[in-house]
């Protein structure tokens, strides 16, 4: 009978389940068997539905938290591409409008350069003028 639970008789002469090398035995089964059934027993104990819904709403909290995070990061995301957007729009528009100001004036002070009818005094202060535009 004691090899077939697989016990082994010790040096002290004492007999204790063999679990050896990974043998088990029936003794060892039903002891692992046990353990499963108890764990389980008082798992169930301290899992009870109010540490659940406790958890779910520590979860719930936790999702609306990131949820409006990941909300307003993106919000401000797409406002500053849409803002870099009509920046540059405007930036256009005003370089295209300086620059024909900008060469209207300047063919003004050739023009009147090149015909000689105003004086280099004259074309200074032209050009001062410009300056003070820009």
């Amino acid at each position: 009978m004691p090899l077939c639970l697989v016990f082994e008789n010790n040096a002290w002469d004492k007999w204790r389940i063999d679990h050896c090398n990974g043998r088990t035995s029936h003794v060892s089964k039903w002891i692992s068997d046990k353990a499963i059934i108890i764990f389980a027993e008082e798992c169930d104990k301290l899992i009870t539905k109010k540490f659940i819904r406790e958890i779910l709403k520590e979860a719930k909290n936790a999702v609306k938290d990131e949820f409006r995070k990941q909300f307003l990061y993106q919000f401000n995301r797409k406002a500053e591409e849409l803002a870099k957007k009509h920046a540059e729009e405007e930036v256009e528009k005003f370089m295209k409008g300086f620059k024909l100001s900008m060469d209207s004036e300047m063919e003004k002070i050739a023009n009147a350069a090149m015909s000689g009818s105003v004086s280099e005094t004259q074309l200074a202060i032209m050009e001062t003028e410009i300056d003070k535009n820009v």
